[in-house]
């Protein structure tokens, strides 16, 4: 019997009582013979207490209690310090009005100074870290090392599986298969009506004799062999790939390639490799000319005793950024993702000038001089080289501040969230 009365009163918290239990449960309580209902306060502990069963329905208390930390809580999930701030001062104040206590204006400043406060101290110490890379040559040396060797990962995880030679070896076994040449003919036809019979310009000059090789090879043959046609088409990437290469070129090089393109659709195995290789070897193409640009923006010189290639992430992005089109065509925008991704994790690399200790002890002189200047000629030798030495560090840290940029968002909500539960956490314990 005490074991059915225990499972009506659970049926009872749980409200999943029947009208019949509902009925019956009330006259025997109203007798005297039934246990009184377990109150939804007593259930609602559960909510701070883990482990314990949670009530289908809250009390008022539990519900404020719901209510006050999630808006203590909530402002944590932005991104912006600057955002977070006020938000996390009107959360604690709402809060604050939720539960029914006095107004802790102590408590609305704090939270609205954590978030902005806690950003400034990681943008901090970023800056302190990048302060050490530029003073320290050991650490110089090792941070482009570093960028170096990233760098090379990552421009090899861009290359495909399979090399270009070996594609191309595998489209040269189906060589025989026929291609329908019907772009590459109608691209002839039209330059043909928009040309000269004999130009004079070097680079016409090259498209006639292009067109005359592809002419003859087509002839009135509505197809030709696949390895015909790729050896015109190697001849042509050639002349396509110099700079200054006329448009007409690239105009018959997009008719060979639109007539593979269908080849490969209709189901053409020499075409769908032979595809597949020009793709692996235009991304080779790309490869190396971002690997061109890095070269470019790379200096060498003798740092710790060791010879360190210098990258100056600056003009790298200046040549990526001039060029971007290029790339993107050649391997793709997935890739020259990668390589703006690449651009903004080192953008606070240090250059090659920072590298001389000579600028920043003149740096330190110059603002230590000022200092012990302003205060009076009773400071020692000491007290001006403490100053000359804290004058160069002061500055430089400032100047790093600035130049590491603002905190990556995911960074800054990581540490409002912990920010904003370790205030959660003080006002618990402060509650208890």
């Amino acid at each position: 019997m005490a074991d059915r009365v225990q499972q009506l009163l659970k049926t009872e918290r749980e409200g999943r009582l029947t009208k019949d239990e509902q009925v019956a449960i009330g006259v025997l309580r109203a007798a005297g013979e039934f246990p009184p209902a377990t109150t939804p306060a007593t259930a609602t502990r559960g909510l701070r207490r883990p482990g314990l069963d949670i009530p289908g329905e809250l009390d008022p208390a539990a519900a404020r209690w719901v209510g006050a930390e999630t808006l203590r809580l909530a402002p944590g999930l932005a991104a912006n310090p600057l955002i977070a701030g006020p938000l996390s001062a009107g959360g604690e104040a709402l809060a604050q009005q939720i539960e029914g206590s006095p107004v802790d204006p102590v408590a609305i400043g704090a939270a609205g100074a954590m978030p902005p406060l806690a950003a400034g101290i990681v943008r901090g110490a970023r800056a302190l870290g990048r302060t050490a890379t530029r003073m320290s040559p050991t650490l110089f040396r090792r941070a482009h090392e570093g960028a170096q060797e990233t760098l090379g990962t990552m421009a090899e995880g861009m290359r495909p599986a399979l090399s270009p030679a070996v594609l191309f070896g595998q489209a040269g076994d189906l060589g025989g298969e026929a291609i329908m040449v019907t772009s590459t003919r109608e691209m002839l036809k039209n330059l043909e009506a928009g040309l000269p019979g004999k130009p004079v310009n070097e680079g016409l000059k090259k498209v006639r004799q292009h067109m005359s090789n592809i002419g003859e090879l087509v002839g009135d043959s509505p197809a030709i062999r696949l390895d015909e046609l790729m050896k015109v088409r190697r001849d042509l990437g050639r002349s396509v790939a110099e700079r200054g290469a006329a448009p007409e070129m690239k105009a018959i090089y997009k008719g060979i390639m639109q007539d593979l393109e269908v080849a490969a659709a209709a189901g053409g195995a020499g075409a769908t490799v032979t595809r597949e290789a020009l793709t692996a070897f235009k991304r080779d193409l790309g490869i190396a000319r971002f690997r061109e640009f890095a070269e470019l923006a790379t200096s060498r010189r003798a740092i710790a005793g060791a010879d360190t290639p210098i990258l100056n992430v600056s003009k790298l992005s200046d040549l990526v950024s001039k060029n971007s089109g290029e790339l993107t065509k050649l391997l793709g925008p997935e890739s020259r993702e990668m390589i703006g991704a690449f651009i903004n994790r080192f953008r606070s690399l240090p250059p090659e000038h920072a590298a001389n200790a000579t600028n920043i002890l003149l740096t330190g002189i110059i603002g230590g001089a000022g200092l012990a200047g302003s205060m009076g000629a009773g400071m020692g030798p000491l007290g001006i080289g403490l100053s000359t030495a804290g004058a160069a560090v002061a500055q430089e840290l400032s100047r790093n501040a600035f130049a590491v940029g603002r905190n990556p968002k995911e960074l800054n909500r990581l540490v409002n969230m912990v920010t904003s539960a370790a205030r959660w956490s003080v006002s618990e314990t402060s509650q208890k």
